[in-house]
Parts: C-alpha cells; sequence; structure tokens
C-alpha cells in the first residue's frame, strides 16, 4: 500500500495524456466533418455525440486498465 500515491500519480498523468490526445483528435475530426456537414446543409450533432462517446469509453478503458495493472504489478 506505500505505493498507492505513486500509483494514483502515474494513472493521473495518463488520463491527462488521454485527454490531450483525444482533444487533439477529436478536434481534427470536428474540422473535417464540419466541412463536410457544411456542404450537405446538416447538423453535425451526431457526429459531437458520437465523439464525446468514445472519447468517455476511452478514458473510463485506460483508467480500469492502469488499475488492473497496478494491482497485479504492486498487489
Amino acid at each position: 500500500m506505500r505505493n498507492l500515491p505513486s500509483i494514483f500519480i502515474l494513472l493521473q498523468i495518463k488520463i491527462v495524456s488521454v485527454i490531450l490526445n483525444n482533444l487533439s483528435l477529436s478536434y481534427q475530426i470536428q474540422k473535417k466533418s464540419d466541412m463536410l456537414f457544411k456542404r450537405l446543409g446538416r447538423s453535425n450533432f451526431i457526429t459531437n455525440y458520437q465523439l464525446n462517446m468514445e472519447f468517455t469509453k476511452t478514458v473510463k478503458q485506460v483508467i480500469l486498465t492502469e488499475i488492473q495493472n497496478s494491482i497485479l504489478f504492486h498487489g
């Protein structure tokens, strides 16, 4: 249990990394989809919703993986 604070620090770093990567990717995808939807004359609500859902799933998966790894390696 002595390593618990360091595990949480690593987990926070990992989460921030994933958030930054996803924000960058989300921005690039959003720019491209905005151009496409403007040409088609449609709303991009569905695209935003799907991006948010994927982002949430990715962060949850990273958290679960890190917790599982910390339990396996640190007991």
